[in-house]
């Protein structure tokens, strides 16, 4: 956390949600979410929310998932066995979990995801177009959303020593927009 707050400064927010803690940064185009353990970052989330910008998150997942965070869109990303389509009043999110194990994935989870305050958007197709979601709310729905139209704006990295259990629960990658909504920009002079 020493080298992390280093980089990205003093949290603009620190929130708890499920009574683990998390330091959110406001960057230049993005939100960044560090989840600390013992001072180490079990795992940190970033959400792309500038439309000119993007991350090439390809480095970051070592090649698995060579995607532009905040350009690409699902259909452009590797298909997955798990996936969540998460429709609420004020909020939609669709999430991929990936695992590559410990060869090709250096034993990191990942998590991709569409968040609402993030920049993109989310045209997923008729479960979300009607307004209906079928399933047991875990991620199983009637008609599969077109992917084409979801942008993959938010990256979650889990470390090694972190167990990918505690966020399957978890329905939204990066930070909620009523943490945020009230967060200022700063100006650059």
């Amino acid at each position: 956390m020493t080298f992390v707050e280093s980089k990205l400064g003093v949290p603009q927010f620190i929130t708890h949600p499920d009574d683990r803690e998390e330091r959110v940064y406001r960057l230049p185009g993005a939100w960044v979410i560090v989840h600390p353990v013992a001072g180490a970052v079990r795992w940190f989330s970033i959400t792309i929310t500038d439309p000119d910008m993007y991350y090439d998150i390809g480095p970051t997942t070592l090649g698995n998932l060579p995607i532009r965070l905040g350009v690409s869109t699902f259909a452009d990303a590797p298909p997955s066995e798990h996936e969540s389509l998460q429709i609420g009043a004020r909020d939609a999110t669709f999430v991929r979990y990936y695992d590559y194990g410990n060869t090709a994935g250096g034993g990191q989870p990942y998590w991709l995801a569409f968040n609402p305050v993030g920049c993109g958007t989310f045209s997923g197709g008729e479960p979300y177009g009607t307004g209906t979601f079928t399933g047991d709310g875990l991620g199983s729905y009637g008609t599969p959303p077109d992917t084409a139209g979801i942008t993959a704006n938010t990256l979650t990295v889990m470390s090694p020593e972190g167990n990918p259990n505690d966020m399957r629960e978890r329905w939204l990658h990066g930070p909620h927009h009523d943490h945020v909504k009230l967060a200022v920009r700063e100006r650059r002079k």
